[in-house]
């Protein structure tokens, strides 16, 4: 099953040991230069800028065979040792 596991709280190295069950994973650029894009009663607002909260730092897409693994991996991921890391199935 795939999970995407989200690291909120900063930059992050990239861990290569995780081995053939990652699929993607990237440290993002900083957070200022993020770009938020909604529309609301058809009308487009573009705000420089996250939407809100922590910033994300990185994102590692994973293969695993169930959540108790996707948190396995979360919790030898540095980002949880410094901010947090969401976990989330991909459907």
């Amino acid at each position: 099953m795939k999970y995407l596991l989200l690291g909120f709280g900063g930059l992050d190295a990239l861990d290569a040991r995780l081995g053939p069950e990652l699929l993607a994973g990237e440290v993002l650029a900083d957070v200022d230069t993020a770009t938020t894009v909604r529309v609301r009663d058809g009308r487009l607002a573009v705000s420089d800028g996250p939407v809100t909260g922590e910033p994300l730092g990185s994102f590692l897409l994973v293969d695993v065979d169930d959540l108790d693994a996707a948190i396995e991996v979360a919790r030898c991921w540095p980002a949880a040792r410094h901010g947090s890391v969401e976990v989330r199935p991909v459907s």
